[in-house]
């Protein structure tokens, strides 16, 4: 009976899960994070949520879609799923932040495993607040947002009076169009972004 009890009690224990795996960004300037438009995330809110957590750090967001555009130094790709339990939940979230190298942070919450706990249910929020926060959490904000508005890019130029926008979206037209090397807009990317 006692062996029962036991095996009873571990077979419930592996059903009440949840988990956090958060590998977080360097401690890096970042000027602008690119979120990727996921379509296949059925929750309206998930991404107007995820950008605002991270405009609340001082970041800078953008949505884009198709090929990354050259004026971010940041890019975020993300999925998430949700199940049915009494009401709906989130089960799985994974954020993945790209710089120029690569995977430079990952986040993930999975509670897949977790149909024993209560504490599955709640605002999608809660379950995304600490992810961002432990992701970012190393980060230098290199645009602040102020008062609500975001920094304005216009005012910094180079020494040929173009501003920084400008400078990325020729940069952005130059890679679309494949007349540079994936090397050469890397480079010069990071030279822009090094005057910010």
């Amino acid at each position: 009976m006692r062996t029962f009890w036991v095996a009873g009690i571990a077979l419930v224990a592996t059903g009440c899960s949840i988990t956090q795996s958060i590998e977080p960004l360097d401690a890096v300037d970042v000027s602008l994070v690119c979120v990727l438009d996921n379509p296949e995330i059925h929750m309206a809110g998930f991404q107007p949520e995820l950008r605002e957590l991270i405009e609340q750090r001082g970041i800078r967001t953008d949505v884009y879609s198709g090929s990354r555009p050259a004026r971010c130094s940041h890019y975020l790709e993300h999925t998430a799923n949700w199940k049915w339990d009494l009401a709906m939940y989130l089960s799985y979230a994974d954020l993945r932040v790209y710089d120029a190298q690569g995977l430079a942070g990952q986040a993930t919450y999975d509670a897949r495993s977790g149909s024993g706990r209560m504490d599955k249910f709640g605002p999608t929020r809660e379950k995304l607040a600490p992810l961002v926060d432990e992701l970012f959490a190393q980060v230098n904000a290199a645009e602040l947002i102020r008062g609500g508005e975001q920094a304005d890019q216009g005012g910094i130029e180079d020494s040929d009076g173009r501003s920084v926008e400008a400078r990325l979206e020729e940069l952005d037209r130059l890679h679309d169009r494949g007349l540079i090397t994936e090397a050469a807009y890397e480079e010069r990317l990071r030279a822009i972004l090094a005057d910010l």
